[in-house]
């Protein structure tokens, strides 16, 4: 029964993300066909509200990676989700989401930023209060070499950008 919930939830998220994809591509080509260069503002208002559901539900199945309240695991190793925050980039037509983590309770308090590729899941870039940095996007590290946490900070606040 479990298996088949499962499978069920599965199926849906799928949907989901393929109901996200046909209509990115479904508005890209009613623009196109309408000889517009970009989205019209209905159209990126209907993309940045996917982006901001596509960043929770990322946020949603990071919980899960969480560790469940249990007296016997210490403290210092429970998470929760301070903030969820997404960007549509209009130019790209792509989605980020920043979601904030922070392990409770912790002296100091320790929080970490991940930035995820809204559309695929897969973490970009990281970094936290202890100092740990990093970018995992392929892409950017062909072009940079990040050495410090503030092109790591300035990698995450460039993707989270909302051109107007």
């Amino acid at each position: 029964m479990e298996r088949e919930l499962a499978v069920r939830e599965k199926l849906a998220a799928m949907r989901t993300e393929l109901s996200a994809a046909y209509l990115v591509a479904a508005l890209m080509g009613a623009t196109a066909a309408h000889g517009q260069s970009q989205p019209s503002a209905v159209e990126i208002f209907k993309l940045r509200d996917m982006c901001q559901a596509n960043a929770e539900k990322i946020a949603d199945e990071l919980k899960l990676s969480f560790t469940p309240y249990d007296p016997k695991i210490p403290q210092s190793i429970r998470s929760r989700i301070l903030d969820v925050d997404s960007n549509f980039d209009i130019k790209t037509l792509h989605c980020y989401a920043k979601i904030s983590v922070e392990t409770i309770p912790s002296t100091p308090i320790y929080v970490s930023v991940l930035l995820y590729d809204g559309n695929t899941k897969i973490v970009l870039a990281e970094a936290d209060t202890s100092g740990h940095q990093i970018i995992y996007d392929e892409q950017y590290k062909r072009k940079h070499l990040p050495d410090t946490r503030d092109d790591v900070d300035e990698y995450i606040i460039k993707k989270m950008a909302t051109e107007r």
